[in-house]
């Protein structure tokens, strides 16, 4: 693998992460975390729990739940010190392209990009000069890929994600992946699909839980805000609370539920309105179902 291209640590920056642990570092990551992890060190470390995580709504199989490891402080604090020591050395062997869990990148950079490749695209073909940089196919969902219109080229990728299997032991589902073509014919898509066993789709789709490929500005795309909001709202109690804690509810959490969507469109005013009209709902009658009479 010495002529693959591929980023790696200096000597020097190896010896660096392999060193010893100091007793500043132990210090450093016991008062970093938060409350819940300082104290005593329980007798029994190395026992752990098991929480499961519902993914999605109507849970029937435990394939629908996500496990979660719990672990006490010990582990927390070797967790804690490797972390911090490889955050130091990520920049180095990781692609500028990666957009996120690097300190000054931002995960949403790739969903601008994107989209404003899509809509470039979309303007060059309104007036009749269609680029043919914009002949690819994309590969989402838990990959992000940019890829010629050549089915060899998908072919090699795929490869190239089965060895990162075997390296690294964590593998790719291409059951839960999509293929979206760009510019190439509906059939060619699906065949590709079928020869990388993974989904067909068409844009608008959904990456890194935005809308890519669809008009920022439409009513349609806000709606999944919107329901998230009306399900938060309608799982508080808001008649047993207080009005002081109506406000805090309302500012901490449901004033925060839109920023994500906000860096690709500015939210339209008949949201913005819709959400106003649910906060006040349930700041004066603790519940958006059931109006009252003031």
């Amino acid at each position: 693998m010495g002529n693959a291209g591929f980023m790696k640590l200096s000597e020097n920056q190896a010896t660096w992460l392999e060193r010893d642990v100091t007793i500043e570092e132990v210090h450093l990551a016991i008062f970093s975390s938060e409350g819940s992890k300082r104290g005593k060190l329980l007798k029994g470390i190395n026992t752990s729990y098991i929480a499961l995580i519902p993914k999605v709504a109507g849970n029937s199989s435990f394939n629908d739940y996500r496990p979660i490891s719990l672990l006490n402080g010990l582990y927390k604090i070797i967790a804690k010190i490797l972390a911090t020591r490889l955050k130091e050395l990520m920049w180095c062997v990781v692609s500028p392209s990666q957009s996120a869990f690097i300190v000054g990148r931002n995960i949403l950079d790739s969903v601008l990009i994107a989209n404003e490749m899509r809509f470039y695209e979309i303007s060059e073909l309104s007036r009749g000069t269609p680029s043919p940089i914009f002949s690819f196919v994309w590969l989402l969902k838990m990959t992000h890929f940019s890829s010629p219109n050549n089915l060899q080229c998908l072919l090699n990728v795929k490869r190239m994600l089965r060895w990162f299997s075997l390296c690294l032991g964590l593998n790719v589902n291409f059951h839960k992946s999509s293929l979206v073509g760009v510019n190439v014919a509906e059939i060619y898509a699906e065949g590709i699909s079928g020869a990388l066993k993974c989904i067909c789709d068409t844009l608008p789709i959904k990456y890194l839980r935005l809308p890519l490929g669809a008009y920022p500005n439409r009513i349609s795309i806000w709606k999944p805000v919107l329901s998230q909001i009306r399900g938060r709202l309608n799982s508080w109690k808001g008649w047993l609370l207080s009005m002081a804690g109506r406000i805090i509810l309302i500012k901490s959490v449901i004033s925060t539920i839109p920023l994500y969507y906000m860096p690709i469109s500015c939210i339209p005013k008949a949201v913005a309105r819709k959400i106003t009209a649910m906060q006040s709902l349930f700041l004066w009658d603790g519940s958006i179902d059931n109006r009252k009479i003031h």
